[in-house]
């Protein structure tokens, strides 16, 4: 008889001990509601949506009457030789700008030292 209740006090303390490791249907206390956008497909649904295609559609124009505004700038500077004139002027300093500040870093390099720091010795140079 002994046997018989600590057999059955057994059983019951097995069934009530092994609940701590079975999944529980009444709590969602580690259940997420947002999601976690990290990948290559998240937004599949609203590229494939009539809105992103109007979207895309609406870039797409407006990037090719941007091209197009400034063909006709240059066919137009082309064609005008005072604008022509006015173009290699423009270009010839900008390339002068460059160029000065080209020889700047030149001059800023060789006052560096060997070592990749700035010394006053090495501004007398």
């Amino acid at each position: 008889m002994l046997r018989i209740i600590a057999a059955i006090l057994l059983i019951i303390a097995f069934i009530l001990g092994s609940e701590a490791f079975t999944p529980s249907l009444r709590s969602n206390a580690g259940v997420s509601t947002s999601q976690l956008k990290m990948g290559l497909f998240d937004n599949i649904k609203f590229l494939m949506s009539d809105e992103a295609k109007e979207a895309a559609k609406k870039r797409k124009e407006e990037e090719y009457a941007e091209q197009m505004r400034l063909q006709e700038e240059i066919y137009a500077r082309r064609t005008d030789p005072d604008k022509m004139e006015e173009y290699e002027k423009a270009k010839i300093e900008r390339r002068m700008k460059y160029r000065n500040q080209k020889r700047e870093w030149e001059i800023r390099e060789e006052k560096v030292g060997e070592d990749g720091t700035w010394s006053a010795d090495n501004e007398e140079k």
